[in-house]
């Protein structure tokens, strides 16, 4: 069996039924770049009880969280990221960057909802979180890029699939 060497693109631990993922991609980190992108929605929503500046990014594979906003959950929610066994390699616009810190449960308040997430530590302008494909999948979402919403269709949790719906409530800022 071949040792591997140098960064791997694996979580801290994989969950046995999960598929192992290939690089972890973003390409949206700045607000530019999002500008041009039609497949992201941005908006602010409490992270951990916090107000975040946050991008809906489907084409990014995993979840982020900036390390200035890291700075602010550890000095308002005494919520600290950890060390990852094996750093993660995340391909962006600027090129490929590593993160070796991730927060395996942040709570993410969609309108009255606590969904959470594993968010990898990233450096990046203009956005406190990017919510990647990874939470967008868990929960349910589907998002509507033409009129800027998000909708949640939680298995179990309503009859009406659009009952719990982001997005032209999301506060935005221009």
């Amino acid at each position: 069996m071949a040792q591997q060497t140098g960064v791997a693109a694996a979580p801290v631990v994989a969950k046995p039924a999960e598929r192992p993922r290939a690089q972890a991609r973003v390409y949206a980190l700045a607000k530019e770049d999002a500008e041009q992108a039609e497949h992201v929605i941005e908006g602010i929503v409490p992270i951990m009880g916090i107000h975040a500046r946050v991008l809906f990014d489907t084409s990014a594979t995993h979840t982020f969280v900036s390390e200035r906003f890291s700075k602010v959950l550890l000095k308002e929610s005494d919520v600290e990221a950890i060390d990852l066994e094996i750093p993660l390699s995340v391909q962006t616009p600027a090129g490929a960057m590593i993160t070796k810190k991730c927060f395996p449960s942040l709570y993410v308040c969609i309108e009255e909802r606590d969904l959470a997430g594993c968010f990898y530590l990233l450096k990046m302008k203009n956005y406190e979180a990017i919510l990647g494909l990874d939470w967008l999948e868990k929960h349910y979402a589907l998002l509507d890029c033409q009129k800027k919403k998000i909708i949640f269709c939680i298995p179990g949790e309503t009859a009406d699939p659009e009952a719990l719906v982001a997005g032209s409530d999301l506060e935005r800022e221009d």
